[in-house]
């Protein structure tokens, strides 16, 4: 597809400090820490993900 350029998204390596033994009350995986860390899959690339963030902060949004 000529003139199409793909997506970019920063991505940051993080360094594993420690693994801890599972809770066995709890469920896995967890997310602990995070902000809008990647977008979801077919969000429309840069443009759109902007649109869904829109979306999700507005619960009388349209879509």
């Amino acid at each position: 597809m000529k003139g199409i350029k793909p997506p970019i998204w920063r991505r940051i390596l993080v360094r594993v400090e420690s693994i801890l033994a599972p809770d066995p009350g709890q469920r896995y995986p967890q997310c602990i820490k995070g902000k809008r860390a990647c977008p979801p899959e077919d969000v429309g690339e840069t443009w759109g993900y902007e649109g869904f963030l829109e979306a999700i902060r507005d619960p009388e949004h349209s879509e």
